[in-house]
């Protein structure tokens, strides 16, 4: 048994090495990798500043394929690590974020100070890090619950952005929730997944990019049409999935203007009549609308922007009336 605080500790039983919390059983550690001080992380591959990222390395399996090592050397290079990650206040860089995060939360539940107060400070910076396999495994287990929305927000955007999403948030009254890519959203979006009730559910998504905002969902109806002249702010915004509910005869102009913008979903409820939505974003290259089926949705678009419908990919499905004028 190695003991490494009050809370934690290794145990080698039938030749596993076997963590403890609060002499509870935790989970049996994995295979060696390699065993690594903190300092040495950098050491093994110049690009990698975290265990993932060494992790996720294609050369992995050929390291371990080259360290065949007994139970007991196993189980001190268990104890050495995990060790060395307790005297860095849990440091999840310096673990496997599948073993870090799961432990660091058992532990601040055990009633663990250091774990209590690094939890969501280790959550805020790894979702930082646009490391795919540690964004993934936080967003599907959930940790990002753990922060509210100022703390998620400020967590992975810049400033700009973070107080340009806030403020949408706070005006449409909506949570903005963060999600890998969009193309793990509802199925890529190849049908219209949210039914009119749901866009009231007050949930929104987003992703971001080196602190920028890349792809948003934005809901408008009658009752709030106002965007904020924040929504400029998002510089590097490609791709933007707008629901627009019920508003009757009148024509918008959603007043929307973007030069980075790459990709627009246009998603129509009931009755709908948009207008200079193309001249609002001169770089797009596709655009698709879509209607419910069962209210008269009307794209209304000036004649010098018909140009655009040439030069961009265009999908319109359940639109009843497409007007050119």
């Amino acid at each position: 048994m190695f003991k490494i605080n009050q809370y934690l500790e290794l145990r080698l039983e039938a030749a596993k090495t076997i963590i403890y919390v609060s002499d509870q059983k935790f989970t049996q550690c994995k295979l060696v990798v390699f065993n690594l001080l903190p300092d040495q992380i950098l050491s093994v591959d110049n690009n990698s500043k975290s265990m993932d990222e060494f992790l996720s390395q294609s050369f992995t399996s050929n390291i371990q394929n080259k360290f065949k090592i007994s139970p007991e050397e196993e189980f001190w290079v268990h104890c050495s690590n995990i060790h060395t990650w307790s005297l860095n206040s849990y440091d999840t860089s310096l673990l496997d974020s599948y073993l870090a995060f799961p432990l660091l939360k058992k532990l601040a539940d055990a009633g663990d100070l250091i774990a209590r107060r690094v939890f969501k400070e280790e959550i805020s910076k790894r979702l930082k890090t646009n490391v795919p396999r540690v964004l993934r495994f936080l967003l599907n287990e959930n940790y990002d619950s753990y922060l509210n929305q100022e703390e998620l927000l400020s967590s992975i955007l810049n400033i700009e952005d973070s107080l340009a999403l806030s403020d949408i948030a706070s005006c449409f009254e909506v949570k903005y929730y963060l999600i890998f890519q969009f193309d793990d959203l509802r199925e890529k979006f190849l049908n219209i997944n949210r039914s009119q009730e749901d866009l009231y559910d007050c949930k929104y998504y987003f992703s971001a990019i080196n602190g920028r905002v890349l792809e948003l969902e934005l809901f408008i109806n009658k009752d709030q049409a106002l965007i904020p002249r924040t929504f400029n702010k998002f510089k590097k915004l490609e791709r933007l999935y707008l629901y627009l509910d019920n508003f009757g005869q009148s024509i918008i102009d959603l007043g929307l203007n973007s030069n980075s913008l790459l990709h627009l979903k246009v998603f129509c409820f009931g009755t709908v009549r948009l207008s200079n939505i193309l001249q609002n974003f001169p770089n797009l290259k596709s655009l698709e609308i879509y209607g419910d089926g069962y209210g008269l949705t009307q794209l209304e678009v000036t004649d010098d922007s018909l140009e655009y419908f040439k030069k961009i990919r265009c999908v319109f499905k359940f639109v009843i009336f497409l007007k050119l004028i």
